[in-house]
């Protein structure tokens, strides 16, 4: 198994329990809609994975960018991070999952296509990467 990523959304609210059970609110609508401009807008993005213990031992480190982007490619946000990769749910579970949460203060200043990209770098040097396309209307 390689590790890989299952799914990445947006929602307009996202929180983990201390189980990391994860609740979405208002889950994978694809426009923001906003009557008038500039707006101000916060998002969460999460991303899904799967077989993460592929990738390396538990505790090691993932390089994680998170970027978007705006009609005509403007940058908006550029977050760079590391993150820890999780210990196994339980022994008796072959594949450990994870997730990553992102939250985005938008200041929407056109309507349009917006993309937000993100790009995991695991510690065995794979590189993983992940894109969602939204509109501002």
């Amino acid at each position: 198994m390689v590790a890989n990523i299952e799914w990445f959304g947006m929602a307009e609210g996202a929180t983990e329990d201390a189980r990391q059970a994860l609740t979405l609110v208002a889950v994978n609508q694809n426009a923001i809609v906003t009557p008038t401009l500039p707006s101000l807008q916060k998002r969460f993005f999460v991303l899904m994975l799967s077989n993460v213990s592929d990738a390396g031992a538990p505790g090691a480190n993932i390089g994680v960018v998170f970027a978007i982007t705006g009609p005509d490619d403007k940058v908006l946000l550029v977050q760079h991070a590391t993150a820890a990769l999780p210990e196994p749910a339980s022994s008796a579970i072959p594949e450990t999952g994870g997730q990553m949460i992102f939250q985005a203060g938008l200041g929407i200043e056109e309507y349009g296509a917006y993309v937000a990209r993100c790009t995991l770098t695991l510690p065995n040097g794979a590189k993983l990467e992940a894109e969602r396309r939204f509109w501002v209307v």
